[in-house]
C-alpha cells in the first residue's frame, strides 16, 4: 500500500498516477508507489534521528571541551539511523527493476527482469532513443552506484559502520560509504572521497523518482493527484453481508499556506459493509475534545 498524503503533498509521483489509472499495469505501478512510500518514510526517519543525534549531543555540549570537527557518537538515535541504510537501499534497488519491468509492458517489448541485465546490452532491444537515453543517463549518474553499494551491504559487509557526528562546520551525521564499493572486503575499503551516505541515498530516490516520471512523461502521462487508496484483499470473502467496519484509513495532509508556512490536516476515511453488502465511505475530522488533548 502507499500513502497518497504523504507522496502528494511533497509532489511525488503525479505522472505515475495517471500510470497506475490504466488496469493493465495497476499492479506494477502500486509496487513501485508503496517502495516509493517505504523510501520516503525512510528518508523522513533518517532525517529525523539525525536532528535527535544533534539534540542529543547540545544537552552535554556546555560541559564538553577541546573538540575536534567531528568525533564519534553513539544513543539510540545514531542505531536507528543506522537501521535504516540498509532497508533504503534494497527500497530503491527493487524501484529500479519494476521501472523496467514497467517500460517493458508498457511499449510491448521483452526486457531482463533487472535494470543493470537491461543495460548491459540495450542497443538490442528496440527501444525508443528517448527512453534508452533516460535509462543511460539515470545509470551513469548514480545509479549503478546505488546498485553496487546494496550488494556490498547485502551480500557482503555492512556499510554503515563509518559514522560521525560533525561539529563544525555545521552539527550533523557524517555516515560515510567506501569510495569504491565493488571492493567486497572491509580491509580493502578506504574512505578518501568522504562520500556521504546519507546524502546518496538521498540524490538516489531523488534520480529514480526523476527516471520514473520521466518516463510517465514519455509515454504521455499527465500529472494528477494519488487517489487515496487501501488494500482490504486480506479480509477474504465478505459474505454473508453486514454492518461492520472494514477498514479506516488515517490521513495526516500536509499543506503550504500562502504565507508559505505547513499546515497539517488531520482527518481519517471510514469504509464500512452494509447489510445490502454496498460499501459506504465517510471522511472523519477531530472531535473538539480529541484535538484539544491532542494539542494540549
Amino acid at each position: 500500500m502507499y500513502l497518497a498524503d504523504l507522496l502528494n503533498s511533497r509532489g511525488l509521483f503525479q505522472r505515475t498516477s495517471s500510470w497506475k489509472s490504466s488496469t493493465e499495469f495497476a499492479d506494477d505501478v502500486s509496487l513501485l508507489l508503496s517502495r516509493g512510500t517505504s523510501a520516503v518514510i525512510s528518508i523522513l526517519k533518517i532525517e529525523q534521528t539525525q536532528l535527535n543525534c544533534v539534540r542529543e549531543f547540545e544537552l552535554f555540549e556546555n560541559q564538553l571541551n577541546c573538540m575536534e570537527d567531528r568525533i564519534v557518537f553513539n544513543s539510540q538515535s545514531l542505531v536507528e539511523l543506522q537501521n535504516e541504510i540498509s532497508p533504503l537501499l534494497s527500497t530503491l534497488r527493487i524501484m529500479q527493476d519494476v521501472t523496467v519491468s514497467l517500460i517493458s509492458k508498457s511499449l510491448k517489448i521483452s526486457l531482463p527482469s533487472s535494470i543493470n541485465d537491461t543495460i548491459k546490452k540495450i542497443e538490442k532491444y528496440g527501444l525508443p532513443n528517448e527512453v534508452k537515453n533516460l535509462l543511460c543517463d539515470y545509470w551513469n549518474s548514480g545509479g549503478a552506484s546505488i546498485r553496487d553499494y546494496r550488494i556490498l551491504d547485502q551480500h557482503f559487509t555492512g556499510i554503515s559502520d563509518r559514522v560521525f557526528l560533525q561539529l563544525q562546520p555545521a552539527k550533523k551525521v557524517l555516515l560515510l560509504f567506501p569510495d569504491n564499493p565493488k571492493e567486497k572486503s572491509k580491509k580493502s575499503f578506504t574512505f578518501d572521497k568522504e562520500i556521504c551516505g546519507i546524502s546518496v541515498l538521498r540524490v538516489g530516490f531523488d534520480e529514480v523518482h526523476k527516471l520514473i516520471e520521466s518516463i510517465a512523461d514519455y509515454l504521455g502521462y499527465q500529472p494528477s493527484p494519488l487517489p487515496t487508496s487501501t488494500n482490504m484483499y486480506q479480509l477474504g470473502d465478505l459474505h454473508p453481508s453486514r454492518n461492520r467496519l472494514l477498514s479506516f484509513i488515517f490521513e495526516t495532509p500536509l499543506s503550504i499556506r500562502p504565507d508559505g508556512s505547513k499546515q497539517i490536516n488531520i482527518s481519517g476515511i471510514r469504509i464500512s459493509q452494509l447489510e445490502d453488502g454496498k460499501l459506504q465511505l465517510q471522511n472523519m475530522f477531530l472531535t473538539k475534545d480529541k484535538l484539544k488533548k491532542l494539542i494540549g
